[in-house]
This record gives structure tokens, C-alpha cells and sequence, in this order.
């Protein structure tokens, strides 16, 4: 992408902030008098209108001003974007959430969810560690009436799932609860990728008098340790928020950005667009279905074994960029120390 002289530059970036803080498509008078003085009307009138043949503006309506455009969005991100520089009691107020105790991962997930969506007021999506590749770290079992018990598992990320087990008629506690300390000790350490088909059928043939409850137990590791990778991996929050920027205020708008964030197929890729640790991805940029009108900026929290965690700040392309990097660059610290 060519460089702009700095009086279109200069420009760019006015239009690009006022409209991000104004929501109005902009004009040159706008711009003279607001921001740039000792240029008249015209002069910045046709630079306005370079700027649009080189496909960094276009006007919504002949009449009016003129908007961003994705490559104008990209150019300002990329080259003219000044970060905001957050308050003292801001930046404490971010980092106080997370010195108060993490409970697991899955809570510091859901926490820093809506910490972005209360600062931002935007969507926020989120991905946990991939359960696919998490581990069994404990399996307990909890009697809770004459024909059920609990069953407790324990994931390498700290993550705890839990199933109510069907106890097999004259069958006692003790001899359940002996076949799950046997099967913890079997499967510790051990993530569903790496449950090969002769690690299954060896169970079966070693457990083979307490078939029903070992088909139960490894339900309950592949729904816990894969499938929540497809779904319950993915969370989403503030969508009402969304309903405070203009753009959403036309329904078909809104319930187009529904269809996007209500698919955890679509998050997760929207997610995995670009494994950067802190990224931008606007509007035709997006690989996926029906985010072309979205600005997208997501983060990595990485851990030992690689990229632990994925959030993204969904808003429309009209977000306040400068901002939002600024927060997530904090969070994205207090993240890491935690790991770290």
C-alpha cells in the first residue's frame, strides 16, 4: 500500500476519528474547521476527493460527507493510529480484577469476557485452552442417592466437569468407586486426541464386567475433553451492548451480526483468522460469512505449551481502534503475568 503525503494523511485520520466519535459522514468544512487550520474548504475538499479515487474514502450519498472505506480503516490502523493513553485509575481498575484471585480458567475466561465487553461496550468472543488437546488430571466419583453417583473430572487446564452416573443395579459404591480410581489411573495424564482405538478396546476387555459404567466414564471424557471445543469452548457476550451503536439500530443489521456470533463454528473462526497476538481484521478482510460490515480486534494469551487462550473485541468497522488497543495491550499483560 503506497504511502500518503502527510497533508492526506493528516486528513485520513480526521475523517476516520470524527467518524468513529460522530457517526456523521464528514466534510471538508468539518475537517478545516475542527482540525486542520490554515487550509481552506477546497483545498481540503479536493484532497478529500484524492483520497476517495485512491480508495481510502467513499461518500454514502452525493450530497453528503464522506466516510472510511476498509482500506481507509486499514491504512489508519497501520500507519496513522495514535494509541489513547488510558487513566491511572482506568488501567488500575483493569488490573485489580485480576489480583483479586483467579478460581480457574474457565472463570478468568468468562471474567475477562465481560470486564471487555463493560470497557468497550462492543461484543466480546472468547476460546478457552482447545479441549481436544487437554488432559485427564482427576476422576472422582461422589455418591448422591441409592442409584446415582457423581462424577467428577479434572482437566490439565483446571477445568472441572460433572455427570450424574447411573449405577448399575447390585452394584455397590465401593466397587464404583474402586473402577474409577482404577480408570484414573489408567487414563491420567492422557487427552482424548491420544485415546487411540486399541486404548479403548483394551479398556473394554479389562473392564469387561463393568462395561455400562466405563461407557459412561468415557461419555463423560469426550463430551468434557473434545466436544466442548465446538461449542461450549466458544463464549460470547454483550450483545446488547452492540444495541447502543448506531449501525445496530437497523435491525436487519443487527440480526445480521446475530447470525454471525450465534454459529461457535463462525466465532471459532473468526478467532483463528490470524494467530497474531494482537491483530486488526475489518470488515472485507474476514474469511467468514456474513462479517463483512465487522471490525475484529483479537489477542492470544500464550501459556507453556503454546496458545492458551483467544479473545476478540467485536464491533462495527466504525470502532474506536485507538481505545480498544490500548485496553486489550493492559488485559493482554495482566493475562500473561497470570500464565507466566
Amino acid at each position: 500500500m503506497a504511502s500518503l503525503d502527510q497533508r492526506k494523511g493528516q486528513i485520513l485520520r480526521f475523517v476516520v476519528e470524527d467518524y468513529v466519535h460522530f457517526a456523521e459522514p464528514v466534510g471538508s468544512r468539518t475537517i478545516a474547521r475542527r482540525y486542520i487550520v490554515g487550509y481552506s474548504p477546497a483545498t481540503i475538499r479536493n484532497d478529500m476527493a484524492d483520497l476517495g479515487e485512491l480508495g481510502y474514502l467513499h461518500q454514502p450519498h452525493t450530497s453528503a460527507g464522506r466516510i472510511p472505506s476498509d482500506k481507509g480503516y486499514r491504512y489508519y490502523v497501520d500507519r496513522l493510529m495514535a494509541k489513547e493513553t488510558l487513566s491511572r485509575e482506568e488501567v488500575r481498575h483493569l488490573r485489580e480484577i485480576y489480583r483479586r484471585g483467579v478460581r480457574s480458567v474457565e472463570w478468568l475466561v468468562h471474567e475477562t469476557v465481560r470486564l471487555l465487553t463493560d470497557v468497550t461496550l462492543y461484543a466480546v468472543v472468547a476460546m478457552g485452552p482447545d479441549p481436544g488437546q487437554q488432559r485427564l488430571k482427576g476422576l472422582k466419583v461422589v455418591q448422591v442417592g441409592e442409584d446415582e453417583a457423581l462424577l467428577v473430572l479434572v482437566t490439565d487446564r483446571d477445568l472441572v466437569h460433572h455427570r450424574l452416573l447411573e449405577m448399575p443395579s447390585h452394584t455397590n459404591f465401593d466397587e464404583i468407586q474402586a473402577t474409577v480410581g482404577l480408570l484414573e489411573e489408567r487414563l491420567a495424564g492422557v487427552s482424548i486426541a491420544e485415546m487411540e482405538k486399541t486404548t479403548i478396546d483394551d479398556l473394554y476387555r479389562t473392564f469387561n464386567s463393568r462395561r455400562h459404567l466405563l461407557e459412561q466414564v468415557l461419555d463423560v471424557m469426550a463430551e468434557s475433553l473434545d466436544a466442548r471445543s465446538k461449542e461450549e469452548g466458544v463464549v460470547v457476550g454483550g450483545m446488547a451492548k452492540m444495541l447502543s451503536q448506531p449501525e445496530y439500530r437497523d435491525v436487519g443489521r443487527f440480526r445480521a451480526l446475530l447470525d454471525v456470533l450465534e454459529r461457535p463454528e463462525a466465532v471459532r473462526e473468526l478467532l483463528l483468522e490470524q494467530d497474531k497476538d494482537l491483530g486488526v481484521v475489518i470488515g472485507q478482510e474476514h474469511r467468514v460469512m456474513g462479517a463483512s460490515e465487522l471490525a475484529l480486534v483479537s489477542f492470544g494469551v500464550r501459556r507453556d505449551e503454546g496458545l492458551g487462550l483467544r479473545f476478540g473485541i467485536i464491533g462495527p468497522k466504525r470502532m474506536d481502534y485507538s481505545r480498544v488497543v490500548s485496553l486489550v495491550e493492559v488485559i493482554q499483560e495482566e493475562l500473561e503475568g497470570l500464565f507466566t
